[in-house]
Formats: structure tokens, sequence, C-alpha cells
């Protein structure tokens, strides 16, 4: 099995297994996000960009590989 890790997911790793195990084996068993949840979903996008405006020579980790290589990287 190829399973792919991004940093979201790795954050609700740490805050809920049981989320994390949703989220890989019965993804729509997780009820979409409300209006107020999407709001600070989107600020945290705009936090990303920024970031990476702010630290320009810093480097993005590609979430479509699998975790073992992101880790070797």
């Amino acid at each position: 099995m190829n399973i792919r890790i991004s940093k979201t997911k790795y954050l609700n790793g740490l805050q809920c297994k049981k989320l994390l195990w949703y989220i890989y084996n019965e993804p729509t068993a997780i009820p979409e996000p409300d209006e107020a949840t999407q709001a600070v979903f989107e600020q945290g996008y705009l936090v990303g960009d920024y970031s990476k405006k702010l630290f320009s020579k810093g480097i993005e980790v590609d979430h479509t590989k699998s975790f073992l290589a992101i880790v070797a990287y």
C-alpha cells in the first residue's frame, strides 16, 4: 500500500488517531466543514502563501510522494 501523507493529515493524526484512520479508510464518513470552519481553512491557505513569500528560500515538501520518500528527503 502506497500511503501519502500531507502536513494536514500528519497534524490530524497527532490530534486524533481515529480521524487519521477515517481519512484513509472511510473518507466519506467525515462530514463537510461548516462555513466558519471553511473560513479558518481559507485563512490557513493565506498564511501558507504568505510564508512562501516570507521564506522564499525554504523548501516546500511535495505531499504527493509517499511518506518514506518525504522522510528520506
